[in-house]
């Protein structure tokens, strides 16, 4: 098991280790790719089989020819934890989301299968106040179990006068239960990954004032050897203050002082009690 990080001061007034690091996941500056028309994503290519992927109501979902990250860290889900969902229930998954009053454009759902036993890409468009249906159709035919299914939803909101991409985890079920007062982030890890941590830092109410720590800088996850090519489940409470956080994940590349990072913004819509963030075994 690692130990404290020791970090310094970072691009948004953030402690984050000063060491040399590859952006990675999470956009935290939107560029201007093509954008999507509808709910298909132009970037994605479906393959050629007869679950590809393609407009179907409200979800442009199926198999595709999926160029996997290289990246060290690779977000796969952010939602509510609890997503609820089976192959074998024909019911739709439910996607409801509460992200409208931080956003500056229409909100968007991606799906992904988080291992690489499939290709599958989900994409659709979240709207105030309407729950999104999404058939499981696809999902059965290619045989992509609940650990198997990842989910991001994101809007475009801006933080202090820059467009930025601001995660808002939804809460995606097949049978309709309360929310829940955790989140469960996956990262994906490429490559040989040790003494994972995560932080988390409030949005401060003006650009030159620090954004203060809600989990101590450095905490270590317990995790069993390295992670090279596999999952981190990580759950936590929701933040107790409605805001903007900075969320940052790192881990350290054995072998080498470098260490990994994967970071995003993300939008904590209502209060809840705040825990240290652990892996779930």
């Amino acid at each position: 098991m690692g130990g404290i990080l020791r970090a310094g001061a970072g691009r948004y007034g953030l402690p984050i280790a000063t060491i040399c690091m590859v952006m990675l996941g999470a956009q935290t500056a939107l560029t201007a790719p093509p954008k999507p028309k509808g709910a298909c994503d132009p970037n994605v290519k479906p393959d050629d089989s007869l679950h590809a992927y393609s407009q179907s109501g409200g979800i442009c979902d199926g198999a595709i020819r999926d160029p996997r990250s290289t990246d060290q860290v690779a977000f796969r889900s952010f939602t509510m934890a609890g997503l609820d969902y089976s192959p074998t229930e024909k019911s739709p998954l439910l996607v409801r989301w509460g992200g409208e009053a931080e956003c500056s454009s229409s909100a968007r759902l991606e799906g992904h299968d988080i291992d690489a036993e499939h290709a599958y890409r989900a994409d659709g468009v979240l709207a105030k106040d309407v729950e999104l249906s999404w058939s499981v159709k696809k999902l059965a035919a290619l045989n992509i179990e609940r650990h198997q299914l990842g989910v991001l939803t994101y809007c475009e909101a801006d933080l202090f006068g820059t467009k930025r991409r601001i995660y808002v985890p939804a809460d995606v079920r097949q049978k309709v239960q309360p929310s829940g007062k955790k989140y469960e982030l996956v990262a994906m890890f490429g490559g040989a990954i040790t003494q994972v941590s995560i932080t988390l830092s409030l949005k401060p109410s003006d650009k030159s004032q620090p954004w203060p720590k809600v989990v101590p800088q450095g905490q270590v996850v317990s995790l069993q050897g390295s992670l090279q090519g596999k999952i981190a489940r990580i759950s936590f409470d929701r933040p107790a203050q409605a805001g903007v956080y900075h969320l940052l994940v790192e881990g350290k590349v054995p072998g080498s002082k470098d260490r990994a990072k994967g970071e995003m913004f993300f939008y904590e819509p209502v209060q809840a009690s705040p825990v240290v963030p652990a892996v779930a075994q």
